[in-house]
């Protein structure tokens, strides 16, 4: 989710296991720009889970995969 302190609070839902501790969710098209090889920090998505905020953000997958611990990308 995004707080609602930044102007937008969607909900999604978790849908595909990607190994591990690691889940795709399908975000909606309005969020803006997201993270890319040739701007790796371009996102301010804030993602919550029940209230409380995960992170850190702009992890390695590979990293979210073995670890978890409230890492996303």
């Amino acid at each position: 989710m995004i707080g609602p302190e930044h102007g937008l609070l969607t909900r999604i839902e978790a849908s595909d296991c990607d190994g591990g501790y690691c889940f795709k969710a399908p975000l909606p098209g309005d969020l803006g720009t997201g993270d890319s090889n040739a701007d790796p920090y371009a996102s301010n998505l804030i993602l919550l889970e029940n209230g409380l905020g995960l992170g850190p953000a702009h992890a390695v997958h590979d990293l979210i995969r073995n670890a978890g611990h409230g890492l996303f990308s």
